[in-house]
C-alpha cells in the first residue's frame, strides 16, 4: 500500500483547503513532516485515522475542547448562529494497493438544533482500475470497511498511528502494540480464511450430531438413543468450558501487562523505586523456586513408582533364609551351561579338558540354575529387588528434601514480598504510589481467580474428553448393526481431522510469521539505527507469555555471554531435553537478558 496524497477542506487545524502528496518513488520513498509545536503535524497524523475508520477525538490528550473533527472557528459559528446553522469538513486520501488506485472521502456536517448540534457522516470511495478507468462510488459504510480492511485493518492501525505526545502512553499500555502484532500477524496468516473453515466444518459437524441422533431415533434403540444424547451433552460441556477457559487467559495476560505496566511506573516513583525493584527481583526468585518446585514434585511422584520395594526388605531377608540352596556363581544361567555342553570340542574356553566326568557335573549344575530352578531364579530376583530397593530410598528421600527446600524457599520468599510491599506503601509516600499499590493488589486478585477459573475449566475439559472417547466407542459399537452409523462415524473422524489440522495450521503458521516478522524487524533496524552497530538488538516476544507481542531490546554480547554460560553448565541442553525448540531457547535467553519494554 502506498499513500499518494491528503487533502483536508475546514478538517481541525486545517482551515484552508490545503493537499499534502507524498513520494513514493524507490529512490524516495519517505516523506518527513516538520513543523513547530502546534503546527499540525498530531492532526495530519490522526487524520489518517479519521478517514479511514473515523476517529474518536476525546482520545486526544489535552484536545478535548475540540472533540469534533470541524474547525474550531466553524463550530463556534454554527454553535452561536441561528436553528439550522450548518457547515462541514472533510478529508480526501489517495492510495495505491496492488497496482489500483483508491480515493476515500469522509464528510462531517454539522447543524444546529434546538437539541444542540448534530453530526451527519458521509463517506464515499471510488477505486480506479488499472488502466485509470473510474469505477462507480461506494457509499455504503459496511462495504467501503470490508475493502478498508483488507488493504490496512484497523487492528494493524493501532501500531502505527501515534505521535510524541501519545508515545509515552502507547510504551506503558501495551494492549494496543500487542493488538497491533497481533493483527498483522491474523492479516498475513489469512486468519479470517481459517476462521470460515472452521466455522463451515462445525456445522457439518453438528448435522452429522443430528444424523447420529435421528438413526438412533428410528431404529428405536433407547440405550443408543441415550448414548448419542449424552455425547452431544459433553461436546457442549467442553465448548462452554473452553469458551471460559480462553476468556481466562485474556483476562491472566491483560492482568500480566496491566502489572508490568504498573511495575513500571512504580519504578518511576523515587519513594518506591528501590523498594519495587527489590520486590521485582523476589517475584522472580520466587517464579523459579517455583518451578523447581514443579520439577520436584514430578521426580518424587516418578521415584514413589519403586516405593513398594521400601516395604519388601523384611520379605526379602525371609525369602533368603528360607531358601537353602548351594551357592552358585552370581548371573550364571542355565543357557550359558548349556553353550558350554553344545561346543563339540573338547576343551572348555578355561583351556581345561571337559570330559564324562566334567559333563555329568554341568549336566547337574543346570538343575540349579536359573531360570530352570525356582529357588535360584527367586534368589537372583531378590538380589536384584535389593539392588532397586537401595536406589529407591535414595531416590525418595532426595527428592522429598528437595520438595521441603523448594517450599520453605518459597514461604520465606512470599514472607519477604509482603515485608517490601508493606515498606512501598509506608509513610511519606505519595497518593499515587498508593492507587498503584491497590490497582496491583487487584489485578494479583483478578489473575489468581482467573488462573483458578481457567484451571477447573481445564481439568472439566480433560474429564470431559476421557468420557467423550469412551462414549463414541460404545456408540461405535452399533455400527455393525445399524446401517449407515459407520459412514457417519467416518465422517465424524474425518471432520476432527480437518479441524485439529486447521488449529496446527494456524498455530504454526502463526510462529513462522513473527519469526519473519523479527528478521525483517532486525534488518530494518540495522539499517536505520546507529545503535545496532553499537550491538543493540530489537525483538518481538512470541513464547513467554507475560511478554507475548512486545518488543524488547537487548544487546548482542549480552546474548553470546548467556548463550555460553547456558552452554558450559549444561542448560543448555536441559531445555533441548524438555523439548524447546531452537528459537524457543533463544527467546529464553533474549527473556534474561533484556534491557527494556518498547513501543
Amino acid at each position: 500500500m502506498k499513500f499518494l496524497q491528503i487533502s483536508y477542506h475546514n478538517y481541525r487545524c486545517f482551515k484552508d483547503d490545503i493537499t499534502i502528496k507524498f513520494l513514493t518513488n524507490d529512490e524516495k520513498n519517505i516523506s518527513l513532516v516538520i513543523a513547530p509545536n502546534g503546527g499540525g503535524k498530531t492532526e495530519m497524523l490522526f487524520s489518517f485515522w479519521y478517514v479511514l475508520y473515523d476517529f474518536d477525538f476525546d482520545a486526544l490528550k489535552e484536545k478535548k475542547d475540540t472533540n469534533y473533527s470541524i474547525n474550531s472557528s466553524s463550530y463556534l459559528r454554527i454553535k452561536n448562529g441561528p436553528i439550522d446553522n450548518h457547515d462541514s469538513c472533510y478529508v480526501t486520501l489517495t492510495f495505491e494497493h496492488e497496482g489500483v488506485k483508491y480515493v476515500l472521502q469522509r464528510k462531517d456536517t454539522f447543524v444546529k438544533k434546538s437539541s444542540g448540534i448534530n453530526k451527519q457522516q458521509e463517506l464515499v470511495l471510488i477505486k480506479y482500475d488499472k488502466t485509470g478507468s473510474k469505477g462507480l462510488p461506494i457509499s455504503d459504510p459496511y462495504a467501503v470497511s470490508r475493502v478498508i480492511e483488507k488493504v490496512i485493518p484497523r487492528n494493524i492501525l493501532n501500531g502505527i498511528i501515534f505521535d510524541g505526545e501519545r508515545m509515552k502512553e502507547l510504551s506503558k499500555a501495551g494492549t494496543e502494540a500487542r493488538d497491533a502484532i497481533q493483527g498483522v500477524i491474523k492479516d498475513i496468516t489469512n486468519e479470517e480464511l481459517y476462521e470460515m473453515c472452521k466455522t463451515e466444518l462445525e456445522e457439518i459437524k453438528k448435522k452429522v450430531n443430528k444424523e447420529h441422533k435421528k438413526l438412533a431415533e428410528d431404529f428405536n434403540v433407547g440405550s443408543l438413543e441415550d448414548i448419542v444424547a449424552r455425547i452431544e451433552e459433553l461436546k457442549s460441556e467442553i465448548k462452554s468450558n473452553e469458551i471460559i477457559a480462553q476468556s481466562c487467559t485474556k483476562t491472566i495476560e491483560k492482568c500480566e501487562i496491566d502489572l508490568i505496566d504498573v511495575q513500571k511506573e512504580l519504578k518511576e516513583d523515587q519513594t518506591a523505586r528501590e523498594n519495587e525493584i527489590k520486590r521485582e527481583q523476589l517475584k522472580v526468585a520466587l517464579d523459579r523456586a517455583n518451578e523447581r518446585l514443579e520439577v520436584a514434585i514430578k521426580n518424587f511422584y516418578t521415584s514413589l513408582d519403586s516405593g513398594y520395594l521400601l516395604l519388601s526388605d523384611k520379605l526379602f531377608n525371609s525369602i533368603e533364609n528360607t531358601i537353602k540352596s548351594e551357592k552358585i556363581p552370581e548371573g550364571l544361567k542355565v543357557k550359558a551351561v548349556e553353550s558350554i555342553l553344545a561346543d563339540k570340542s573338547s576343551t572348555c574356553i578355561c583351556g581345561n579338558h571337559i570330559g564324562d566326568k566334567e559333563r555329568k557335573i554341568l549336566l547337574e549344575l543346570i538343575t540349579k540354575l536359573p531360570p530352570d530352578n525356582i529357588n535360584s531364579t527367586i534368589l537372583q530376583m531378590v538380589k536384584t529387588s535389593k539392588y532397586l530397593e537401595s536406589n529407591a530410598t535414595t531416590n525418595i528421600r532426595n527428592y522429598y528434601e528437595s520438595v521441603v527446600a523448594c517450599e520453605k524457599e518459597i514461604e520465606s520468599l512470599k514472607k519477604e514480598i509482603v515485608e517490601v510491599s508493606k515498606l512501598i506503601i509506608g509513610e511519606g509516600v505519595t497518593d499515587k504510589v498508593k492507587q498503584l499499590e491497590e490497582k496491583r493488589k487487584k489485578l494479583e486478585l483478578d489473575k489468581a481467580l482467573a488462573e483458578r477459573d481457567k484451571k477447573k475449566s481445564d481439568d472439566v475439559i480433560k474429564d470431559d474428553n476421557k468420557l467423550l472417547v469412551a462414549k463414541i466407542k460404545e456408540r461405535n459399537n452399533f455400527s455393525t448393526n445399524i446401517s449407515g452409523m459407520k459412514f457417519l462415524n467416518t465422517k465424524e473422524k474425518i471432520i476432527d481431522n480437518y479441524l485439529t489440522a486447521l488449529k496446527e495450521i494456524d498455530i504454526e503458521n502463526g510462529k513462522t510469521a513473527l519469526l519473519n516478522i523479527n528478521e525483517k524487524l532486525d534488518k530494518a533496524y540495522a539499517s536505520i539505527s546507529e545503535d545496532y552497530t553499537r550491538g543493540r538488538r530489537i525483538y518481538i516476544m512470541q513464547f513467554e507469555p507475560r511478554e507475548k507481542f512486545r518488543l524488547v531490546s537487548y544487546y548482542q554480547k549480552d546474548y553470546d555471554d548467556k548463550f555460553q554460560e547456558y552452554l558450559s553448565s549444561g542448560m543448555l541442553n536441559s531445555f533441548k531435553e524438555s523439548g524447546l525448540t531452537k528459537d524457543e531457547i533463544s527467546e529464553k535467553i533474549i527473556y534474561g537478558i533484556k534491557t527494556s519494554n518498547s513501543t
